[in-house]
């Protein structure tokens, strides 16, 4: 759960960054201050990032906390290969969920069954199964 909440910070912070920085240069075109031919165009290249970063990063995380709030999150059982897992993240079915390491340890081998937002894919639960063995 910290390392969603984390990432909702700072997609927040990412997003409010860019529109204040948006904002003033806008301003500085108002107001006719501009000292570099590239400056007015500087609002076109901000407008663009700002809705990159809102639109792939900031609205899924936020629109996933309703998600967390009513607990409908996805559930999937995985079964975690070498090639699948990486550092931060768990490719699954052309799929990458993000996962942090710190708080759930993912070895090549195992099955799981993983909660995970629906928008973000960020896994916030992971319970491994048990596959009993007969004894003979």
């Amino acid at each position: 759960m910290f390392f969603y909440l984390f990432s909702l910070v700072v997609c927040l912070t990412l997003t409010l960054a860019v529109a204040m920085v948006l904002t003033r240069c806008l301003t500085v075109n108002w107001e006719r201050k501009n000292r570099h031919p590239f400056s007015y165009l500087l609002p076109v290249a901000l407008t663009v990032v700002l809705l990159y970063v809102s639109l792939t990063l900031t609205v899924p995380t936020a629109l996933d906390f309703v998600a967390i709030a009513n607990d409908t999150l996805t559930v999937e059982e995985i079964a975690v290969d070498g090639s699948t897992l990486k550092r931060f993240s768990l490719v699954v079915h052309g799929r990458t969920l993000y996962v942090n390491p710190w708080q759930f340890k993912l070895e090549p081998g195992q099955v799981v069954r993983v909660a995970y937002t629906p928008r973000s894919r960020f896994i916030l639960e992971v319970i491994e199964i048990v596959q009993d063995v007969p004894q003979s």
